[in-house]
């Protein structure tokens, strides 16, 4: 068992109550900012910001990954998905302990390797955990390095167990076009306040879809952009990385679909020519 225990900086994740602040970490390493692991990741935390801190680490750079307020939920999922790994926090929204979570969720799949990320365990509960299967214990507040290094971890222990699931080849964007015109959802709407920009676009309205060539998780990111600039998210990678060798920086989309469901996610919905 790896226990990663790392203070805070600019990169990382927010404790609850941070009390003290640490000059920034040094660039991350080439292989974690250009790194991809094909591994299903399965997160649970009580708090909406800790998972939504962790789409933005994990996004672009493994298969999926599902963030989960609840125990019981986490507990449904892995009975649909085979996920390669977990990251648990110790108290869930629904009040379920992370041991407890743990506990039931080794017995029934004890090949899924699981990392528990309290803020300061006591060593009562880092043997708890230890002995309970966990792989690691990745305290909070946690930099971007801790997490690659323990996903990338878990990668090859998982192919050297041949678990690692080969993804099947995404179709080509051809498939899904009807009448010259290519469809698809926006991704990401959901975090770092986008939400707050839907209001500034409409159905039937232009927006800019404006590649990333230096975008340090993938070099085929393509932004979404409403015309005022403000940022939408992004196109989906399985698309950007056929659309992003066809562009040159930038086109134009149009929204066909625009749905704000109350207390949930806006959706968006683009039509571009295809070919461009």
């Amino acid at each position: 068992m790896a226990s990663l225990e790392s203070k805070k900086s600019p990169a990382e994740l927010p404790a609850p109550h941070p009390t003290w602040q640490e000059p920034p970490s040094p660039p991350l390493p080439e292989k974690y900012a250009k790194g991809f692991w094909p591994i299903d990741v399965l997160v649970l935390d009580d708090q909406p910001e800790v998972l939504a801190a962790f789409d933005q680490i994990l996004s672009l750079k493994v298969n999926t990954h599902e963030p989960v307020l609840q125990g019981e939920e986490g507990l449904r999922l892995m009975e649909k998905t085979d996920f390669d790994l977990v990251f648990c926090d110790v108290l869930l929204r629904d009040l379920m302990k992370g041991i407890d979570f743990l506990k039931e969720a080794k017995r029934k799949h004890p090949d899924t390797e699981f990392v528990m990320i309290p803020v300061m365990p006591t060593e009562k509960e880092k043997k708890e955990f230890t002995e309970t299967g966990a792989l690691a214990i990745m305290r909070k507040p946690f930099k971007l390095v801790d997490v690659y290094s323990l996903v990338e971890r878990v990668y090859k222990i998982r192919e050297k167990k041949g678990l690692i699931k080969k993804p099947e080849p995404f179709p080509p964007i051809e498939d899904f076009v009807k009448d010259g015109k290519f469809t698809f959802g926006v991704v990401g709407i959901g975090y770092e306040n986008r939400e707050e920009n839907v209001k500034y676009v409409k159905e039937g309205d232009a927006v800019i879809l404006r590649r990333e060539p230096n975008n340090p998780h993938d070099n085929n990111a393509i932004r979404v952009l409403a015309r005022n600039g403000k940022d939408l998210g992004y196109v989906p990678r399985e698309f950007a990385e056929q659309i992003a060798p066809k562009m040159k920086n930038e086109i134009k989309a149009v929204i066909i679909k625009l749905n704000i469901p109350e207390g949930k996610t806006p959706q968006i919905t683009l039509k571009i020519n295809w070919p461009l």
